[in-house]
């Protein structure tokens, strides 16, 4: 399985939507093409906009990397700004302490545009 890393939390929440919906596309797109892909964004986006819970990486950090050390490799969407997200700075550093696989996706991150 493929864990899917990208940054979420902004103080905008207009483009934490935006940084959503660019993780459904790629959950979408990969897994019509057959990829086993998991998402923290997409399993919990909707779970913590309407139950109240938090959206930032801290609140988040134990579950996601139990998911990376299920996974058999992590794929980074790096959009707008990647490089100074917490989260994936940490999911990183995880999927290279346990020897993942890395893959970014630069392509489908310009194609997004987010």
């Amino acid at each position: 399985m493929i864990y899917l890393a990208q940054p979420y939390t902004h103080k905008d929440p207009d483009i934490m939507e935006l940084r959503y919906k660019a993780a459904l596309r790629i959950v979408a797109d990969y897994t019509r093409m057959e990829f086993l892909i998991y998402s923290p964004i997409v399993h919990y986006h909707n779970v913590a906009k309407h139950h109240n819970l938090p959206c930032h990486f801290d609140f988040w950090r134990e579950l996601n990397l139990a998911a990376i050390s299920r996974c058999t490799e992590v794929w980074v969407l790096p959009l707008k700004n990647w490089e100074k997200s917490l989260g994936v700075k940490a999911e990183v550093k995880h999927a290279e302490q346990a020897y993942k696989q890395i893959t970014y996706l630069w392509e489908d991150a310009r194609r997004l545009g987010v």
